[in-house]
């Protein structure tokens, strides 16, 4: 992957009682509490986290790298001083980035992964990102909810390799979901 020549994207970022802020090494007993109560949504829809963060000092040293070298922010989303998820947003190319999200299972069915979503489009535009993409697995109906409050169009669904590893809920499929940011 490729570096682009481009302001960074903000670590802080606020959005009314909302604080996009990146994951720091004191977040670690908050991520193993995190773990810990949504194993199951995890295993479910995003199996590969329950791993990313089970190495916090791996993780937190990912989390730092893609900051430094602009090509990812990974956010822990706070309301009231309390964690309450991730929203992150990925480098594709010079003017694409994906967004992807995750809410503890005690506080989804808030809003909470759609306004942090939002919270991300001025601090991406200013980046010089033209388009924000999602990508979720067809079954994951939360996830494609938040794609389409926040104002996403749904671009498509692809099969995906079979021979790749899914779990019982995922469906195989892919949808895209994508929004111009304005400029």
């Amino acid at each position: 992957s490729g570096h682009y020549a481009c302001l960074a994207v903000d670590s802080q970022i606020r959005a009314g009682d909302l604080l996009l802020r990146l994951w720091a090494a004191a977040d670690e007993a908050t991520i193993d509490d995190i773990v810990t109560s949504s194993r199951t949504e995890f295993d479910s829809w995003l199996p590969e986290l329950n791993s990313d963060l089970a190495d916090f000092e791996a993780f937190i040293r990912r989390v730092e790298r893609s900051a430094e070298d602009g090509i990812g922010w990974y956010y822990c989303v706070e309301v009231g001083g309390v964690v309450v998820g991730q929203c992150s947003i990925e480098t594709r190319d010079s003017e694409m980035a994906e967004v992807g999200y995750w809410i503890t299972s005690d506080r989804t069915n808030e809003g909470l992964a759609t306004r942090a979503v939002r919270a991300l489009y001025g601090p991406a535009s200013d980046h010089g990102f033209k388009t924000l993409i999602i990508q979720c697995d067809e079954g994951n109906q939360r996830s494609s909810a938040v794609a389409r409050k926040a104002g996403f169009t749904q671009l498509g669904t692809v099969d995906l390799d079979r021979s790749l590893p899914r779990t019982s809920t995922q469906t195989g499929r892919e949808v895209t979901w994508s929004l111009a940011l304005g400029g």
